[in-house]
């Protein structure tokens, strides 16, 4: 759901519609989306290599804050000037491009990951199953209230609904969301068992002691660097 309430499947399948808005004709607004799905495929390689990497935790909070900034630098190019078409066209298409990538290498592909990982054996089909249910039933409301909720609050309005959407996902996931890379169903079993106070708890501890590491390691590059120096 969080994939979906970002907007992902319902600018996609608009996506001419918001290029005409932005005062591209309907033949290149078109044509526009060709290159897209090219790029589409090319991003859809790499998380099968981050996945394990880098980690599915890691990998989903590092690519929530460059799509956030990507939808906002998408919402900026609805206040540039009619006149300027192809300027407000441009802006926004490497906004998308960005916040397809991103939003594909993160919460997109973890999404379908994370459903065969987080399930004993038993009860898979059925949670996985589920998981999908929710995922396409979430695409298909955001997808069909679309046109209606542009009328409402107009895009510019709509793409802040998106971005607040995200933020707040990318907060509760932060809190709920446990790592699964490594683990055997034991231990992911472990890790459920303790239940959501046991999960966020141990999301923060280790929130913090990586970013103690990151810390630790900085002091002792300056220190290794000092003493090659003095040396």
């Amino acid at each position: 759901m969080a994939s979906q309430f970002s907007g992902i499947t319902a600018i996609g399948y608009y996506l001419t519609t918001l290029l005409e808005t932005l005062g591209l004709d309907v033949e290149t607004a078109v044509y526009a989306e060709i290159p897209i799905g090219f790029w589409t495929a090319i991003i859809a390689s790499i998380p099968s290599y981050l996945l394990d990497k880098v980690g599915r935790r890691p990998l989903l909070m590092y690519t929530f804050p460059p799509q956030i900034i990507a939808i906002i630098f998408s919402l900026t190019s609805f206040y540039i000037p009619l006149s300027k078409a192809s300027q407000r066209a441009e802006d926004y298409f490497i906004g998308y491009l960005l916040y397809l990538a991103f939003n594909n290498i993160g919460i997109s592909s973890i999404q379908w990951v994370e459903a065969g990982e987080l399930y004993e054996t038993e009860v898979r089909s059925i949670g996985a199953a589920w998981s999908a249910f929710w995922i396409f039933a979430s695409a298909f409301v955001n997808t069909y209230t679309f046109s209606k909720q542009v009328d409402a609050v107009g895009v510019k309005g709509l793409y802040g609904m998106y971005t607040g959407f995200t933020v707040f996902f990318m907060i509760v996931l932060f809190f709920i969301f446990p790592e699964t890379k490594g683990k055997t169903l034991e231990e992911v079993k472990e890790i459920m068992e303790g239940g959501l106070p046991f999960i966020i708890h141990k999301n923060i501890v280790d929130a913090w002691n990586n970013l103690k590491y990151l810390f630790t390691f900085g002091k002792r590059k300056v220190e290794s660097s000092k003493l090659s120096q003095e040396t």
